[in-house]
């Protein structure tokens, strides 16, 4: 959306995506400061968002995390701000805030739904309590349906694939490559493709993280394939092979929840201009880092303490 919105100028790009981080640190600050009355934290928080190293690698990369950061914010605004007056109408604009975030990145899938039960919660009140809630639900979930489906068939007029996105298969590939030598011979040419893609990348970075993105390419030569219907036949691959392989994929989940809060740096500190940036920025990082491992275990936390108390009290709570 924003590349088309910029016509396709990458510094475009950055400037919309920086002004929207800015936006985003603004928007925390102002949340804390008016939700909790500590100007001290609202501050802090508003700082730590806009110098956050990995943030600002993602401001000035053409990828979707800034949006649907920015997104994810405004739906939440939406819901703690629209306190004690959130109505139906409330609810179909967290619908479209949540749905938008989910469409931008479908890692995000899960969020339109919990913004929906979140809905519902704080709609269970006065007369009728059940059939308000089961409205805020259905209403929240309303524009999630419409534009997927809206999304679904442009994609399947354009690519031939139905689905909110084409690929898919290649973030699932992820879970597949450590046994992807056991795919059936029907898959013998993504296969074999992917495997040097995978082992390439091992030797590179240390994971195999992207390999199936690396891998369309060639796979889509050797085979005359759509880069969407490369993506479906890893897609297919993929769930034969998970299927087979149950243990091996939650130890590889397990995996990946690890590697999350590791953290890594996304930015190439050997490539900075002039050398000496390298240790100031690597310094930086270790001390965000150790930032960034407590902020996310605090922020789990509170969202579990937040969604007891939102339905212990009917969502009235005051996030």
């Amino acid at each position: 959306f924003l590349i088309a919105a910029c016509g396709g100028s990458p510094l475009c790009v950055w400037w919309v995506q920086s002004l929207l981080g800015l936006l985003v640190s603004l928007s925390l600050t102002w949340l804390v400061w008016v939700r909790c009355g500590n100007a001290g934290a609202a501050l802090g928080v508003g700082i730590v968002h806009s110098l956050y190293l990995n943030q600002l690698a993602m401001e000035a990369a053409i990828l979707s995390e800034t949006l649907c950061s920015a997104l994810v914010v405004l739906s939440v605004l939406l819901y703690a701000f629209s306190r004690p007056r959130f109505g139906l109408g409330w609810a179909f604009l967290l619908g479209l805030a949540s749905a938008a975030t989910a469409l931008t990145r479908p890692l995000f899938f899960f969020f339109n739904p919990l913004c929906a039960l979140f809905a519902g919660a704080r709609l269970k009140d006065g007369r009728q309590p059940l059939l308000r809630a089961a409205a805020g639900v259905f209403i929240t979930l309303l524009p999630y349906l419409v534009l997927g489906l809206l999304l679904s068939e442009l994609n399947r007029r354009t690519t031939g694939v139905f689905a909110p996105t084409t690929i898919g298969g290649f973030a699932i590939m992820n879970q597949s490559a450590p046994f992807v030598e056991e795919a059936p011979d029907e898959y013998a040419t993504v296969r074999d493709i992917f495997i040097r893609y995978r082992d390439r990348r091992l030797l590179e970075t240390g994971n195999w993280n992207c390999a199936g993105s690396d891998a369309v390419a060639e796979i889509a030569e050797a085979t005359g394939w759509s880069q969407a219907r490369v993506a479906q036949e890893m897609t297919r691959m993929s769930f034969h092979l998970l299927l087979r392989h149950p243990v091996a994929y939650a130890e590889k989940v397990a995996k990946s929840w690890v590697f999350f809060w590791r953290i890594p740096i996304y930015w190439h500190t050997d490539k900075l201009v002039p050398e000496r940036a390298t240790g100031l920025l690597n310094g930086a990082w270790r001390i965000q880092k150790m930032i960034g491992v407590v902020g996310c275990a605090f922020f789990l936390l509170l969202c579990v303490a937040i969604a007891r108390r939102c339905m212990k009290d009917g969502g009235h709570t005051g996030w």
